[in-house]
């Protein structure tokens, strides 16, 4: 079995246990003014490999339990639960946005060449949400890891090489690295760096919160292949942190932002999709930038998506039939052409 379709795995310390992954589905509490939602009977308490189903599950997810002779489950203990459906903030539709100083709007998408020219581009745009607007700049050349606070090396053989990401938890961090065509890993992480675990081998993007529940978001694209999943943490019996695969995106993940406590925007290589706290997702724009390596998102306060990649940015703008795209490149960019394999801006 390859490494991109292996089973999440996690590795303690000497002696090493591993944790085979059981798939589990879970009911949430029904929205005041709604019917509720479809019923999910409880089970008896897991003893076996076999599903199982409960209150004190994640919804739609797989849980890893613990498998040592002789079996142990590894019970979840309750989180928050959120309110299904999720409701989503309705968006009025906008007539027109002002493009950001020094841009311009492409009177439609840009052709084949210009495409082409923008792949070759040696600046790539980051986009985030400022105090009154979006801002763009240029991205840096080369990821800034996260910090910790402790000192951490490694290869990315041994699951910690590649562009670190972290997130503080009760006890500890949450540590995803993004190592590429390679393969990354999650961890969890102590105080220091010798106390870890490894939750499983996955480019792990960043991480997130939906419904109060830590979620990390993962993408790999290799050899044809495209695969992309938020997976759901959890904390056992115990208090140990667990991790769940919970909703498959359909494609490798690119780009992510959180749109409210409950809800977030997920670009994979398929479009641009919306993730709730219950586990739903749906695809709300047709958005393909697979050759311009998409890296950055963000969404106004009327609900304006804007994403930065190389050369260009591009906004969906909420409208009566759902979105539209907009292309924006630098005013001084508008007619860019090839050169010795380069993009070069010729007004």
């Amino acid at each position: 079995m390859s490494a991109a379709f292996a089973p999440l795995v996690a590795l303690a310390a000497p002696p090493f246990v591993a944790l085979a992954a059981f798939a589990f589905s879970v009911s949430c509490e029904p929205a005041s003014n709604e019917g509720p939602p479809p019923s999910t009977p409880n089970a008896e308490p897991m003893h076996t490999t076999e599903a199982s189903t409960g209150d004190d599950a994640f919804p739609n997810a797989m849980i890893a339990g613990a498998v040592s002779p002789p079996f142990v489950p590894v019970a979840v203990v309750a989180g928050p639960k959120p309110v299904c459906p999720t409701r989503v903030q309705r968006r009025e539709p906008v007539d027109r946005v002002s493009p950001p100083l020094g841009w311009v709007v492409l009177p439609g998408a840009p052709d084949a060449q210009t495409l082409h020219c923008g792949n070759l581009s040696r600046k790539e745009w980051t986009v985030r949400r400022g105090e009154h607007e979006v801002e763009i700049s240029l991205a840096q050349r080369r990821p800034v890891d996260d910090a910790l606070p402790f000192a951490l090396a490694g290869k990315v053989r041994e699951g910690l090489g590649g562009t670190r990401r972290v997130k503080a938890v009760d006890g500890g961090f949450l540590v995803g690295f993004d190592a590429g065509e390679h393969i990354g890993a999650l961890w969890w992480f102590g105080q220091t760096a010798d106390r870890r675990l490894r939750l499983a081998d996955e480019n792990i993007l960043g991480f997130a919160e939906l419904g109060g529940v830590p979620v990390a978001i993962t993408g790999l694209t290799r050899l044809g292949m495209s695969h992309g999943r938020v997976m759901r943490f959890g904390r056992d019996s115990e208090g140990a942190w667990r991790v769940a695969a919970w909703v498959d995106l359909g494609g490798a993940s690119q780009t992510y932002v959180s749109e409210s406590s409950e809800t977030m925007l997920v670009l994979t290589t398929g479009g641009l999709l919306r993730i709730t706290a219950c586990g739903d997702m749906s695809m709300i724009a047709p958005a393909h930038y697979d050759v311009l390596y998409p890296s950055s998102m963000a969404v106004d306060d009327v609900g304006v998506v804007t994403i930065g990649m190389r050369h260009f940015t591009t906004r969906w703008i909420p409208s009566a039939a759902g979105y539209r795209e907009e292309w924006l490149v630098r005013t001084d960019c508008a007619h860019p052409s090839v050169k010795k394999f380069e993009c070069v801006c010729g007004g």
